[in-house]
């Protein structure tokens, strides 16, 4: 994950562009908004979003949000059907264009916002098995997919991530076993990443959005 999530006071202006938001809600899916940033990569995140619309989950949304690009970019991205668009008119950074995102799933009744990369490729199942997990534990706040290399799909990048309270350093694993043993030695120490991150309500209502 790029930072702690923690309360923050800061509020940004954004202009909101609202289209259709693409399928029925009337099923009993926890709704997710899927939430992507968006900075001068107009056609990633274009591609990005037709990706989501075909993973295997009906009750959701897509959130876009511009972090301050060139007018261009937000025409393009304003001619994608069935997604609420959010403009920031400034680049208020990775965490600030978070929050703006977060504010406004929530804003839209989100159970859970999963924050994806506009890079980032998934398979169809993925969300599905993340919901599943959230809605397993209420103690669950955050919910990670194992993050692969587009170049060795084969193997692991990232499993789980620990972070050494004395020494303010960070370490992180790709083998899924030592994961699984840091989550159930040290979970108040475990570090996911922000590349596909689903977040619950419950967190972001205990706790607020991310640092800036």
């Amino acid at each position: 994950m790029n930072g702690p999530l923690s309360m923050s006071a800061t509020e940004s202006r954004a202009a909101i562009i609202v289209g259709s938001q693409g399928e029925s809600l009337a099923c009993r899916e926890p709704l997710v908004a899927v939430f992507i940033l968006n900075w001068r990569e107009p056609d990633a995140t274009i591609a990005c979003v037709q990706a989501v619309r075909g993973l295997d989950y009906a009750n959701k949304l897509i959130v876009v949000v511009d972090n301050g690009s060139a007018p261009a970019a937000v025409a393009a991205l304003s001619r994608l059907e069935g997604i609420v668009l959010v403009c920031n008119a400034a680049n208020l950074g990775f965490t600030g264009g978070v929050n703006v995102g977060l504010r406004e799933a929530m804003k839209l009744g989100a159970d859970h916002v999963w924050l994806l990369n506009n890079d980032a490729a998934t398979e169809p199942g993925t969300l599905r098995k993340l919901v599943a997990i959230a809605e397993a534990d209420p103690r669950i706040g955050l919910a990670s997919p194992v993050i692969h290399d587009s170049a060795a799909p084969e193997k692991p990048l990232f499993c789980l991530g620990l972070f050494d309270r004395r020494g303010l350093g960070t370490t992180q694993t790709d083998d899924p076993g030592e994961a699984r043993r840091w989550l159930a030695e040290r979970p108040d120490d475990a570090i996911v990443f922000g590349t596909a991150l689903l977040i619950t309500r419950r967190l972001f209502s205990a706790i607020g959005g991310f640092d800036e």
